[in-house]
């Protein structure tokens, strides 16, 4: 089973990209947690918004991430002037 979460911030690309320049360490961070638990991830824009869509084998891998990685996803949205706001979707298979 295929979970995928979709992260979105209330922000240009332009101020997440400066938030990652001037804060590696959180960014490092983000990427450390999700070594081993996090199978894919692709960035979407469009004018004022960002969406991160995150692939994640199990909800159980994603929960854990953000066990891991919660503060410091908080930490890089204010960073980048945007709170985020996540949504966790499982893959249908039908019935």
């Amino acid at each position: 089973m295929s979970y995928i979460v979709t992260v979105i911030f209330e922000t240009d690309v332009a101020n997440l990209e400066k938030a990652e320049r001037e804060n590696p360490e959180i960014i490092g961070g983000i990427l450390k947690a999700a070594e081993g638990r996090m199978l894919g991830h692709t960035r979407y824009t469009r004018e004022g918004q960002t969406m991160d869509v995150d692939e994640y084998a199990s909800e159980e891998s994603y929960r854990e991430f953000f066990a891991d990685a919660g503060e410091l996803i908080r930490q890089y949205g204010a960073a980048a002037g945007a709170a985020a706001s996540d949504t966790l979707w499982k893959r249908y298979e039908g019935e």
